[in-house]
């Protein structure tokens, strides 16, 4: 190990299904870390339904902040328009 990196310099052989094992471990433990188990397959299941879950609220959040911005800014340039309008209509059309 060297000082500076803080990494093991020496090469390691792995097989393709040594690495494929260690790296389903890895993510088996990081779910299991933040309190979702996958390591059968109903909670694969479950864990696969809850990103839907959250996919599809995200994507309905995304598109009413959208909505709402767009009729944010409709409504405001509407008013500024209407306040001219009336400017208009009062100081040009009185003279």
């Amino acid at each position: 190990m060297t000082e500076e990196s803080g990494f093991d310099q020496e090469v390691y052989t792995v097989t393709r299904d040594e690495l494929k094992s260690a790296v389903r471990e890895a993510v088996h433990e990081a779910f299991d870390a933040i309190g979702m188990p996958i390591a059968e397959r109903a909670d694969r299941d479950k864990a696969r339904e809850y990103f839907r879950t959250l996919r599809r609220w995200h994507e309905t959040w995304d598109a009413t902040a959208s909505t709402v911005g767009r009729t944010v800014i409709v409504v405001t340039v509407g008013g500024f328009a209407t306040v001219i309008a009336w400017l208009l209509k009062v100081f040009v059309v009185k003279q």
